[in-house]
């Protein structure tokens, strides 16, 4: 079973995601500060992390800087979170690892990146706009309208 941490200051946006993906079934770990979830990693077993950018004590650029640093944390994939835009939340530079989602996101977005992840790091590097273009493709907007809101249940 694939367990990740949530790492959110948002409680209720945390609770929502946990809850939804238990239902989904993953084991599911939060933290609402960066220091707090690097303690956490240190303990091992955690396979993603859904990284909130803006994070009080230790920002999820430090936290990602800290995972992507320690050799021990090498399998874990990260997956970020801001309501920024892509363009402007992630500098030039990232590695092309590194997953994005733009909040407020629906749910199916996270899953589709979720299920997707062991295949890509069996791959190895990946093009980050793989997920882009699948998330603004015309069939994937016709399965999920405009209209839809960021917790609405999955079909």
């Amino acid at each position: 079973m694939t367990t990740i941490l949530i790492v959110d200051d948002e409680h209720d946006l945390s609770s929502a995601l946990s809850a939804w993906l238990r239902d989904e079934g993953y084991s599911v770990e939060t933290a609402s500060d960066g220091r707090w979830a690097m303690e956490r990693l240190l303990q091992g077993g955690i396979d993603v992390v859904l990284l909130d950018l803006m994070l009080p004590f230790m920002d999820g650029w430090a936290l990602l800087s800290e995972i992507r640093g320690r050799p021990a944390l090498e399998g874990v994939r990260v997956i970020l979170m801001s309501a920024a835009r892509r363009e402007s939340a992630l500098p030039a530079g990232m590695p092309a690892s590194t997953e994005f989602l733009q909040k407020p996101f629906v749910l199916p977005d996270l899953l589709v990146l979720l299920r997707q992840l062991p295949a890509r790091a069996s791959m190895g590097e990946f093009d980050p706009q793989v997920c882009e273009r699948i998330l603004t493709s015309s069939a994937w907007n016709a399965a999920h309208p405009p209209g839809r809101t960021p917790f609405d249940a999955t079909d």
